[in-house]
């Protein structure tokens, strides 16, 4: 398990290097929550994708609330209202194995879908930091009831 700890101690620039290395099939865009789902953490990759999609890094970056925008976004998104409950099990330990949820978020262009993936961080002695979010696209005709 990769703990705070060792994240702090690789380099910021080359922290994403470490997570494509992790996950050969492309960049996996992976953000560390604290305790309250603020971000603390992302590597190049959730930067890059979200400069890459029109966003700004400082609207979803370190120091929002993900899961306040995954509340906010919930009221006409069900798939935001399930990463936003698997969130809430994973800061509160409940997540017995990281939650994955299929998420839909088209480009202008063509469908995309996005593996996301919860889980709780936790420190040496099993205590409960926060949570972790990956972000991974997949190839919409994986999904079920997906183009074949």
């Amino acid at each position: 398990m990769i703990t705070s700890r060792d994240l702090a101690a690789i380099p910021r620039d080359t922290a994403g290097t470490l997570v494509d290395r992790v996950c050969a099939d492309g960049p996996v865009e992976t953000a560390l929550l604290n305790g309250a789902g603020v971000v603390v953490w992302v590597d190049d990759a959730w930067v890059a994708f979200c400069l890459a999609n029109g966003g700004d890094p400082a609207r979803a970056g370190i120091g929002c609330s993900y899961l306040a925008l995954c509340d906010a976004a919930a009221a006409t998104d069900r798939h935001s209202a399930t990463v936003a409950s698997a969130i809430r099990a994973a800061l509160r330990g409940d997540l017995p194995a990281p939650a994955r949820i299929e998420v839909p978020c088209d480009a202008p262009t063509h469908p995309r879908v996005f593996d996301v993936l919860v889980s709780s961080r936790r420190d040496d002695r099993g205590w409960v930091l926060g949570a972790t979010v990956t972000l991974s696209e997949i190839d919409p005709s994986d999904v079920d009831g997906g183009p074949t």
